[in-house]
């Protein structure tokens, strides 16, 4: 494995990590509203 692929890969990884999390802050938001 080449070192720019790893590179891709990892800013692959991270971005995916940052999207579930960004997809469960927003659906704790919309289960927090429904709560209130």
């Amino acid at each position: 494995m080449t070192y720019i692929h790893h590179v891709c890969h990892l800013i692959l990884q991270v971005i995916y990590v940052l999207n579930l999390y960004s997809f469960h802050h927003s659906l704790q938001l919309l289960v927090g509203r429904f709560q209130c």
